[in-house]
């Protein structure tokens, strides 16, 4: 490329990064809105992924009994009194997502980044699968992320009275799991170490007594939905997981983790790495908080990259634009499939004609555990199996036994033992599963009656 094109590039890019405020805000309403256009035009109006529906379902059952739930529930809850509740939770947790970018503007001014690290941080986070799927999804992390957020934009600020405000966002983090508390503590830990600020102190005082509450109510470590079972199938959006992370920007990370070494750059970093790569294991969506590492050092070696003279200028371009197009190509693949994620309107129709089915506790319905959280909220009733039961390990071996037992001796006992009364089939389980072997194959049994088929959805009596 020629000289005059470096510096239209330079220029084009200076303006950018002079009105990333304006531009960024913009451009991730975008990319948030993509998804649902995409729906719209193939006539879907459900909200995306199944996982949405469990704190849409989560909302509706809060009553004073159980009113001590995590802010986000809350929220929603207040929500289901109004008309087109599910669109305005959808719109509320994509509102968070602008919002917290607008925080991360704020924050990043503070840490010695150049401007040109700034602008493509930002880019690079609107851009990563793993941030698009929380905000074009209903998820408690959207919350908790702004809460975080909010809280150190505050914390940042030389106005006492501003300052003051960051009791707010840390006095609700604790209430979604022991996980937010114990993140919120190493990050103002974290902060104190390198500000020595002792406002923080009384901060730190008051989430640990909070924490300690909520070990004696029973929080959970980590709150679900449980995003994945495959847990390296998903780690990579580009090698098809619905929610992973960039290859192209994992790429990147690896370059920016040896400049930052060699330079001992942003060294403290380092210590969270050990702590989120093994969480990821136990609870695939903790990659959002790996996330934001993993793009931070994926910034420092893309702007070395882009800053680093090269003998070849056209060889030094041609991998810009390819390294640029692959963060893109992360993004538009994770938008596609977004949009043709699971309900779909045929998936509704039979849900609803479960819901009319005279099922009575303690009878149970019987689909694969990605299907709960729709059954709970469309049908009304209770799936056998949720990701956040209790006896998940134990009822997931006896659910794999069912699906792939060809044999009644198998399959009737544990679905009498369990109250199972009837079995909800979906497109994609007809998809996956044997049709001569296991489930579908011994639905030939006189114990088994069709009485719903919608497409290829289907609901069976068992007798």
């Amino acid at each position: 490329m020629s000289t005059q094109t470096d510096k239209t590039i330079n220029t084009v890019l200076g303006h950018l990064i002079k009105y990333k405020s304006i531009y960024l805000p913009l451009f991730l309403i975008i990319t948030l809105s993509l998804p649902f256009l995409f729906r719209i035009l193939n006539h879907n109006y459900l909200l995306i992924s199944t996982s949405s529906y469990h704190p849409l379902y989560s909302a509706t059952q809060i009553n004073l009994s159980n009113f001590w739930q995590n802010p986000y529930h809350l929220i929603l809850h207040l929500f289901s009194y109004l008309p087109h509740f599910p669109y305005l939770a959808q719109i509320f947790t994509s509102l968070l997502g602008v919002l917290s970018l607008l925080l991360l503007n704020n924050i990043t001014k503070r840490f010695n980044l150049s401007l040109k690290e700034e602008f493509f941080l930002l880019l690079f986070i609107i851009l990563s699968p793993v941030f698009i799927f929380t905000f074009a999804t209903l998820s408690h992390h959207s919350l908790f992320i702004f809460l975080l957020l909010a809280g150190f934009s505050a914390l940042f600020s030389k106005n006492k009275f501003l300052k003051s405000l960051s009791y707010i966002p840390f006095f609700l983090i604790p209430f979604f799991d022991l996980f937010s508390s114990f993140l919120a503590l190493l990050l103002l830990a974290l902060y104190f170490y390198l500000k020595k600020d002792n406002y923080v102190k009384p901060l730190g005082i008051m989430i640990f007594l909070l924490t300690s509450l909520n070990l004696v109510l029973g929080k959970p470590f980590l709150l679900g939905p449980y995003l994945s079972q495959n847990i390296l199938f998903d780690l990579f959006s580009d090698l098809g997981g619905i929610f992973g992370l960039s290859l192209f920007a994992f790429l990147l990370a690896i370059i920016g983790l040896t400049i930052t070494w060699k330079k001992n750059k942003f060294y403290l970093t380092y210590f969270f790495l050990p702590f989120f790569i093994p969480l990821y294991i136990y609870q695939t969506s903790s990659l959002i908080y790996l996330n934001f590492i993993l793009l931070i050092f994926a910034t420092f070696g893309f702007v070395y990259l882009f800053n680093k003279e090269w003998k070849l200028q056209i060889i030094k371009n041609a991998t810009i634009f390819l390294l640029i197009l692959g963060i893109i190509f992360s993004a538009l693949t994770c938008i596609d499939r977004l949009s043709t994620l699971s309900p779909t309107p045929e998936l509704e129709e039979t849900l609803l004609a479960l819901k009319d089915q005279p099922i009575l506790t303690p009878d149970k319905i019987f689909s694969t555990t990605e299907n709960s959280y729709l059954i709970q909220y469309f049908s009304q009733k209770d799936p056998f199996l949720t990701f956040d039961d209790p006896l998940y390990d134990e009822k997931f071996y006896l659910s794999q036994e069912v699906l792939s037992s060809s044999y009644p001796s198998v399959s009737f006992p544990i679905l009498e033992r369990h109250h199972i009364s009837h079995i909800l089939i979906t497109e994609q389980m007809q998809n996956t599963l044997p049709h001569d072997q296991g489930l579908l194959f011994i639905f030939k049994n006189e114990r088994f009656k069709r009485i719903h088929l919608s497409e290829q959805n289907e609901i069976w009596e068992f007798n």
